[in-house]
């Protein structure tokens, strides 16, 4: 697959992205069963970077879809943290992350 990585996600600048090597969902996901659109599964993940009150950085995780769109995220304040995400909400380890130039 050829991915087209954001620049910016809601206007911050995307510093790495992971591609994982098929869809996933969180784990625990569970299929809603009242009608509601079920959430996208996931296979390209980026780390964009803004800034706090304070001048400190802080750093999102989004989870996108086929079309670029965000379908999940979280913030964290360090990096290290950020790159964790994956692991902790997916149970994806080892995840390579690459840094956009």
């Amino acid at each position: 697959m050829l991915l087209k990585i954001p620049s910016a996600i809601y206007g911050n600048k995307v510093i790495e992205y992971a591609e994982l090597p098929m869809k996933i969902l969180p784990l625990g996901y569970v299929f809603p069963k009242n009608g509601q659109a079920p959430l996208q599964s996931t296979d390209l993940v980026v780390i964009a970077v803004s800034v706090d009150a304070h001048d400190d950085s802080v750093y999102w995780v989004s989870c996108l879809n086929d079309q670029q769109e965000v379908i999940t995220g979280e913030m964290y304040y360090t990096v290290e943290s950020a790159r964790n995400f994956l692991e902790a909400e997916y149970g994806v380890k080892d995840v390579k992350w690459i840094k956009v130039l």
